[in-house]
Order: structure tokens, then C-alpha cells, then sequence
């Protein structure tokens, strides 16, 4: 699972290659990311990048992944409902 560093780098990387023409704008991006600023740069990101951030992020988080024990273990609790903060759709 990556950092919010990295999370934020591969669709900064994306938005430069939109906005050629806006050198200083992209580096105002990478301050950001390096100043960990990372709630800035994801609005500046969505800004920039609209639903392409949409397809971006779900291909970096859809991913194929084995659930381990305790993921079974969880999802034999009987929930009518779970609500979790996990990007993997394993529960």
C-alpha cells in the first residue's frame, strides 16, 4: 500500500504531462507533496485531473489480493453490515 507521498507522485506525474505549458504550477504540486501538504495537492490533483484521478487511484487500489485469516475470520462475523476504511474489497 503506498504512502500519501507516493499515492500523490503517479497522478502528479499524469497532470504534468495536461499541463505541459504550467512548469511553475507542477513544481507548486511537488512542494506541496514534499512539504507533506498532502490534503492541498489531492484537491489541486482532482482539480487538474477530474475523473482520470477516479480511473488512476482505482487502478493503483484494485488490485487482485489473497484475504488472510483474519479476513475470514471477520467476514464470518454475522454483520448485516461493516463499514471499513480498507481500500481492498476483501471483507
Amino acid at each position: 500500500m503506498p504512502d500519501w507521498s507516493r499515492l500523490l507522485k503517479e497522478p502528479a506525474e499524469r497532470a504534468r504531462v495536461f499541463e505541459k505549458s504550467d512548469v511553475a504550477g507542477y513544481r507548486y504540486l511537488m512542494d506541496l507533496i514534499g512539504n507533506k501538504e498532502y490534503l492541498e495537492a489531492a484537491d489541486l490533483l482532482q482539480d487538474l485531473l477530474d475523473t482520470d484521478l477516479d480511473l488512476l487511484l482505482s487502478s493503483l487500489f484494485d488490485v487482485p489480493a489473497e484475504p488472510s485469516k483474519i479476513h475470514i475470520s471477520v467476514a464470518r462475523i454475522p454483520f448485516t453490515m461493516a463499514i471499513t476504511t480498507n481500500y481492498d474489497r476483501l471483507l
